[in-house]
């Protein structure tokens, strides 16, 4: 499969269309604010579902589904396979989508059209699934990263449970990097906002980790972080001594300046990575 950016509106492969949704809705929810540093965090917190709830499930639901909508109307996949049975109805049935994996690739039979022949035995390729966890890519990056929020942390802020696996920390050694490398290519470009005042911090942090690290100017992060801004070598270091992760951070700032040639990123990428250690 090769995906590639076409016109304003999608991204595609071939000339077989395929067209999916995710399903997949929230009726109330709070991100991880950045007022976690003020005194109006609790407000925050408590005024966010409050409202919600007096909206009503519809409301809420309804005004989602549109918000959404606009976002992922922008870019779309389409997904073309040589194989003769690399569709969803391979095998007719109607399945789940954990079915939908677990079937991925399996053999399977399938009846035979023709009187007198036997069924065939085919593997399921099913394209549109892949069309389906591009979907999922961008609903989970549209409810992780938004104005206001902090950055997509490495498994988004919709982890199962009261815990998120790694702490919901930032793996600043190639998974929060990961998390926009296609942002601007979709279209999403506000998705990558919470990252410039992040960087800002960071830089704030790293700029006495130079110091007092390596007795230079400038600023630098390792590779883990989370919303405390610490820059300093955190776990195992054959993993977390990564001089470099923090620039290759505030390089997604610079690919902005690249793609849009905004003069606000490129002001804001300079004094950032330029200006800021000094003052």
């Amino acid at each position: 499969m090769q995906a590639y950016a076409c016109s304003h509106t999608r991204i595609h492969t071939h000339a077989s269309y395929t067209h999916t949704h995710t399903h997949t809705y929230t009726h109330a929810h709070a991100h991880t604010l950045s007022h976690f540093r003020s005194h109006t965090y609790m407000y925050v917190y408590t005024n966010t579902p409050s409202q919600a709830l007096k909206k009503g499930y519809r409301a809420v639901k309804d005004a989602h589904v549109a918000e959404h909508s606009e976002k992922f109307a922008r870019t779309g996949l389409r997904v073309q396979s040589t194989h003769p049975n690399a569709t969803s109805a391979a095998c007719a049935a109607t399945l789940t989508t954990p079915e939908r994996v677990e079937r991925y690739g399996r053999l399977c039979m399938q009846p035979s059209l023709t009187a007198g022949t036997k069924n065939a035995t085919v593997a399921v390729k099913d394209v549109g699934l892949q069309a389906l966890f591009f979907d999922l890519g961008k609903y989970l990056l549209l409810g992780s990263s938004r104005t206001g929020s902090q950055p997509a942390n490495l498994v988004g802020i919709w982890a199962e449970g009261r815990e998120s696996p790694w702490n919901g920390d930032y793996h600043m050694n190639i998974n929060l990097q990961m998390m926009y490398w296609s942002n601007e290519v979709l279209q999403l470009s506000e998705t990558a906002e919470p990252l410039t005042p992040f960087v800002r911090e960071l830089a704030r942090s790293g700029a006495s980790t130079a110091g007092c690290m390596y007795g230079k100017p400038g600023w630098v992060s390792h590779g883990f972080t989370d919303i405390w801004m610490k820059t300093r070598v955190l776990g195992d270091p054959q993993w977390a001594m990564c001089v470099t992760c923090g620039a290759w951070v505030a390089l997604h700032l610079y690919e902005g300046v690249c793609i849009y040639m905004y003069e606000i990123y490129k002001y804001v990428y300079i004094y950032i990575l330029c200006i800021y250690v000094y003052t």
